[in-house]
């Protein structure tokens, strides 16, 4: 009897460790499903939003391709930065050396279509250049070339010597939040071959027109609202509308608008980045 009672026992436990076992299978394996389940999802989620990215940035506007250029990294070396055109004042160089410029407009002239250039792919010099060579920007519905040269444009693979491309879908997801980017697309003035070479002027270009009336403006707002902070914001270079009244914001290092100071019958008032006032007080002669 004491026999059977043991096996009977024996054979208990062994099915129990069975059971407990293949309970311990049966939830490893509904994990395992559960964590495929959730990586496949992800995987379609991303593949999903890579495809409306993909499909955003072939729908947008010539100009709004063009003025994506501006944001691509290591721009600086070929033609004009987003913040160089956004604030109106650049670095321009010269040999060796680097002198301040401003600029009221940004110009992209129409250039020649060259030899082995991708499909469809528009060519623009961009004015005022960065130096003294030409700024060139391409342009198609999926690549962007920003580059720059000496010579006659000619031939494509040349020109990628100094220059880079792009892809446009993958600088529209880095930049697409950027609020600046309406205004960069703004700012674009597309013209005929010739037209802004006729226009250029670097005498206007100098920093040093408008230095007084500029010094002065930036006194009245460090008078209005204390000393201005160069490090955590850039600067827009003064900009005088036609009734004489002035404008001039303040970004940050992205380009986006924080605020803005203008003068108004007189006073001077702060905005908020939406353009709401903040402040505002009577001017002194």
């Amino acid at each position: 009897m004491k026999k059977i009672l043991v096996l009977s026992l024996t054979a208990f436990l062994v099915l129990a460790g069975c059971n407990s076992g293949d309970k311990t299978d049966t939830k490893d394996k509904k994990e395992e499903t559960k964590q495929t389940s959730k990586a496949n999802k992800e995987n379609k989620e991303q593949h999903h939003k890579q495809e409306n990215d993909n499909k955003a940035s072939t729908q947008l506007s010539e100009k709004e391709r063009l003025a994506l250029a501006f944001y691509a990294d290591g721009v600086e070396k070929y033609m004009l930065t987003k913040n160089e055109v956004l604030t109106g004042v650049y670095d321009y160089q010269k040999g060796n050396e680097t002198e301040k410029k401003q600029m009221e407009q940004l110009m992209l002239e129409k250039a020649d279509s060259m030899k082995n250039a991708p499909k469809d792919m528009k060519f623009y010099q961009v004015y005022p250049s960065k130096g003294q060579f030409a700024s060139i920007v391409g342009v198609n519905k999926n690549k962007i070339f920003i580059g720059s040269t000496q010579g006659a444009l000619i031939d494509y693979q040349t020109l990628l010597n100094n220059g880079k491309e792009l892809d446009i879908s993958q600088l529209y997801e880095d930049n697409k939040d950027n609020r600046s980017l309406e205004e960069m697309k703004n700012k674009i003035e597309i013209v005929d071959s010739g037209a802004a070479q006729k226009a250029d002027d670097p005498d206007k270009n100098s920093a040093n027109t408008m230095a007084h009336m500029r010094s002065q403006i930036y006194e009245k707002i460090s008078d209005f609202d204390g000393k201005l902070d160069n490090k955590t914001y850039l600067w827009d270079n003064i900009r005088i509308n036609d009734d004489g009244n002035w404008t001039v914001h303040y970004r940050n290092h992205d380009g986006e608008i924080m605020g803005t100071y203008k003068s108004e019958k007189n006073k001077i008032i702060k905005l908020d980045q939406n353009g709401n006032k903040i402040k505002e007080q009577q001017m002194s002669n």
